[in-house]
């Protein structure tokens, strides 16, 4: 009876513990439930406000809880993508498409970039699963056209590129696929039929450079400039949001190259002058083809005013003052090299490359006008830059001109 008695409670308090144990469990799921999705709301307005670094905090959160949750792996890949962490991104795109083998999007992120780093085989195993899953979807058929492309099975290129624009009629970016197939056959007629069309549908800038280039590659020079000045002119029009047409930096770019080649020098200089007093952004791109221009033309002058001038442009891209201190030194003028070195460390402070050269120009001056006080100041510049990174070899080179001025050659 006492056994009876004692195996019942043991029993009773089996059960208790039990029933406990179940409802703690039940409790922690439920706290777990509610963690990621605090987690993930979080995560959401981040991404919105594009406050990447953040977002991606939170989306991590939720796979410590959740590893498997396809959402977080979906908008975590999203996030490091657009946050330009293409390795990350990749990762957690491989792991979205794992968990859903249905995500055509993903599919296509995923095989995109895994095209676009040269891995075809991979780009081809998900453009046939993008095909079988959505045969109707002119991108997984375009995709598969460049993955079939870089496999070495061309034969096999044109099929697919076809059945894309038969998908997507509409969308002139596929028949600018085809054309380029075409021209890189040298079947130009075929490629100009695409580009007629893509223009009949959307005329834009784009597909008037792609046209240029096909006439170029035919010597149709005439008919070259008639479409590169079509593309000036719609790139000088403003997008709807009423900003300036990002093509219209290539577009100047472009038309001021095409002169230079055929040797209307004075007009391909006139039209780079104008795109750099006329584009809001990359003005010093087209100041450095004009350089360039200049130095192969043999016009030093010119092209060393220029450089002079690229340094008004502003931003914190300190190279515009380096080529100054560079020329400025080649001319024998160490005193200004210093002082446009020493304006490019004030444009960009971090940049090694200008504190290096402010430290060189240093040494120069330092030995050549006997004053210690520079050789102090451009060893200290050394040694914080090699104390960031001790194996910068530009650092190095500058370490030693600075150990032979202190009369250290070995």
């Amino acid at each position: 009876m006492v056994s009876e008695i004692r195996a019942s409670i043991f029993f009773r308090f089996f059960i208790l513990a039990l029933g406990l144990a179940i409802a703690a469990s039940f409790a922690g799921c439920a706290s777990d439930e509610e963690k990621v999705a605090d987690f993930m709301s979080r995560g959401d307005e981040y991404a919105e406000a594009e406050q990447l670094d953040e977002a991606i905090i939170e989306y991590r959160n939720v796979l410590q809880i959740d590893p498997n949750s396809v959402d977080a792996h979906r908008k975590l890949a999203a996030a490091y993508l657009k946050n330009e962490q293409l390795k990350e991104g990749y990762w957690e795109l491989s792991e979205t498409v794992r968990l859903d083998p249905s995500d055509v999007e993903s599919r296509l992120s995923y095989a995109t970039i895994a095209l676009a780093a040269g891995d075809a085989e991979t780009a081809l195993e998900q453009a046939d699963e993008i095909v079988k899953l959505a045969p109707d979807d002119g991108a997984g058929h375009l995709l598969r056209a460049g993955a079939l492309g870089s496999s070495n099975r061309k034969e096999e290129v044109e099929a697919e590129l076809l059945r894309a624009v038969e998908l997507k009629p509409e969308d002139s970016g596929y028949r600018l696929a085809l054309a380029g197939y075409y021209a890189e056959l040298e079947e130009f007629e075929k490629a100009e039929d695409q580009l007629n069309e893509a223009i009949a549908q959307d005329v834009s800038p784009t597909v008037y450079n792609h046209l240029a280039n096909l006439m170029m590659a035919q010597e149709r020079y005439d008919q070259v400039e008639s479409a590169l000045l079509t593309a000036l002119d719609l790139a000088g029009e403003p997008t709807e949001e009423g900003e300036q047409h990002p093509d219209l930096l290539g577009a100047y770019a472009n038309l001021g190259l095409f002169y230079f080649r055929l040797e209307r020098n004075e007009e391909g200089a006139a039209i780079l002058e104008k795109g750099i007093s006329k584009v809001s952004e990359g003005q010093k791109a087209l100041s450095d083809t004009l350089v360039r221009q200049y130095r192969v033309l043999g016009e030093e002058e010119k092209a060393d005013a220029l450089l002079e001038r690229a340094t008004a442009f502003g931003g914190t891209d300190a190279s515009a003052w380096l080529a100054v201190s560079n020329v400025r030194g080649r001319n024998g003028d160490l005193a200004g090299a210093l002082e446009a070195a020493e304006e490019a460390v004030v444009v960009d402070p971090g940049s090694t490359l200008a504190r290096l050269r402010k430290a060189e120009l240093l040494i120069d001056l330092g030995i050549r006008n006997a004053a210690d006080a520079q050789l102090a100041e451009a060893h200290e510049i050394i040694a914080s830059v090699l104390a960031e990174d001790p194996s910068n070899s530009e650092a190095a080179f500058v370490r030693a001109k600075s150990e032979i001025a202190a009369g250290d050659p070995e």
